[in-house]
């Protein structure tokens, strides 16, 4: 078994990784470190679980993405329906 013991969030450091396994399985990294043919780290099933150490081999990991909020995104997927509700209270 790859897990060990939980620890706080406040102990995991770094930035958040979501892994996808060959297999599909997918669950939230941080301290990732590659260690040799392996990624260690901490890592939790969901966001509201707590973290537990983990050593996956590289190859079964398919894809890793970095989980940020991309604000430029956000504040124009805001900004377009306020503009459009203003332009037709405008009428």
């Amino acid at each position: 078994d790859a897990m060990g013991r939980t620890i706080g969030a406040a102990d995991a450091d770094g930035p958040e990784y979501r892994f996808t396994l060959q297999d599909g399985t997918q669950f939230f990294m941080k301290s990732a470190r590659i260690r040799g043919d392996s990624v260690i780290g901490y890592y939790r099933p969901t966001k509201g679980t707590a973290w537990a150490r983990i050593s996956i081999e590289l190859f079964d990991v398919r894809l890793v993405e970095q989980q940020e909020t991309d604000w430029l995104a956000t504040i124009s997927l805001m900004t377009v329906p306020i503009t459009l509700g203003l332009l037709l209270t405008l009428d």
